[in-house]
């Protein structure tokens, strides 16, 4: 089994190290946006944690077809939400648009698995 990337409190430093520069520019430039920014950095954080309490809960189940039918879940959801920040609606937009999350998330799982899977051969 491949171990986790274990990321160091240097590392997690420099990245919130960027959010907080951008929020610093963003005062010095006046653009308001200190606040979105911070929602912003919460909500991610959040997100990311949640999701990698749902995935090692379900990596968890080595059934491959659940984690297929998961990641069909989780990739709609993703397309629904992303149609629902369209500010221009037109016929069929909703549906473009979760069809063009779906073909692109899941053109680059397969591309990345291709490159795991022929690593692992090496």
């Amino acid at each position: 089994m491949i171990d986790y990337v274990e990321l160091s409190v240097w590392q997690v430093g420099c990245a919130a190290l960027l959010v907080v520069l951008n929020g610093v520019l963003s005062v010095w430039l006046r653009l308001r946006m200190e606040r979105l920014l911070l929602i912003a950095s919460i909500r991610t954080v959040v997100q990311l944690l949640l999701v990698g309490v749902v995935l090692e809960w379900v990596f968890r189940w080595q059934r491959w077809y659940l984690v297929l039918v998961l990641a069909s879940i989780m990739t709609a959801v993703a397309g629904w939400t992303a149609a629902s920040r369209n500010e221009h609606d037109y016929s069929g937009a909703r549906r473009n648009t979760i069809v063009s999350v779906w073909i692109s998330s899941w053109s680059v799982t397969v591309v990345a698995l291709l490159i795991i899977f022929s690593a692992g051969d090496s």
